[in-house]
This record gives structure tokens, C-alpha cells and sequence, in this order.
């Protein structure tokens, strides 16, 4: 996969080099929904609604190829309204090998939690949503509005 252009790029836009998911694909710009590949809702946090974002099922874990020209990643971390109050997972960031940011455990009754991670010189950058702690049930992890910049 080619590194990302200069600028602001919605992740979303991206192609991953690779991806796991617990349950279905990784969605572009939509929640996770079930198993099928595109059957995810509009991607919603506690009410508020996001056009662009990547739609996991927790544990999951999506990198992208950065060239060491890239400096910075935010996103939006939260659960997914279509597990209502339900659904546990940290957002984490990783530059190459160490972790980087991380959003600390959300559950399915808060609001979203912006992450802002420093991924200056890193050849590969990853977004993994882990379990929370408990299990994978209701995970339905958003990276909403997740972008990276690059030089």
C-alpha cells in the first residue's frame, strides 16, 4: 500500500496492509454491524452521528503503511450506538512497535473520547481496539473521524 499524501487524510480513504476483526470485515465509514461485508449503520457515538471513521468489532487491529513521513493521528473512540449501553474496549495507537496513545476503557454508555497520538518517523502505524478487559461481547468499537497527518 502507498504511504498517504501530504496533508489531512481521513483513514478511511486509505488502503490497510492488514486488518483483523472479531466478527465480519473492518467498515469503512460505517459501524461494524454483523458478519457480512457492508452491513454497517452510520457510524454514532452517544447521538452524535460521523460520515467518515473505521467500524470495528474489538479485538481488532488495522495497519497502515505511514513511510516515516506521517505525525500525527486523531480520532474519535467510541461505542457504537447500535449496541445501545452495551460493549467494552481501549483505542489504542502503535508507531511500529510501541503503543503510542490510548483512549483507556469505553463503554457503550459514554460519550466519545478524542485521541491525539504523535506518530512522527513511524513506518507503520496501527489502530487496535482491544476487549476492555471482559470479553468481546457488544465490542463494537469506532474509530470515528480518524485521520492522519502527513508531511
Amino acid at each position: 500500500a502507498r504511504a498517504p499524501g501530504s496533508g489531512r487524510t481521513y483513514l478511511s480513504d486509505l488502503a490497510w496492509t492488514r486488518a483483523t476483526n472479531y466478527f465480519g470485515p473492518v467498515e469503512k465509514d460505517t459501524s461494524n454491524g454483523e458478519r457480512a461485508a457492508g452491513d454497517g449503520r452510520p457510524i454514532t457515538v452517544e447521538g452524535v452521528r460521523y460520515a467518515k471513521g473505521l467500524g470495528t468489532h474489538a479485538p481488532a487491529d488495522i495497519e497502515f503503511h505511514t513511510a516515516g513521513r506521517c505525525t500525527t493521528v486523531e480520532f474519535q473512540a467510541g461505542i457504537d450506538d447500535e449496541v445501545g449501553q452495551a460493549g467494552s474496549a481501549d483505542f489504542e495507537v502503535w508507531a511500529d512497535g510501541g503503543r503510542v496513545a490510548h483512549s483507556g476503557v469505553l463503554t457503550g454508555a459514554m460519550p466519545a473520547r478524542k485521541v491525539t497520538a504523535s506518530v512522527a518517523g513511524a513506518r507503520f502505524v496501527r489502530l487496535v481496539a482491544t476487549n476492555g478487559g471482559d470479553n468481546a461481547t457488544s465490542d463494537h468499537a469506532d474509530f470515528a473521524d480518524a485521520t492522519v497527518t502527513c508531511q
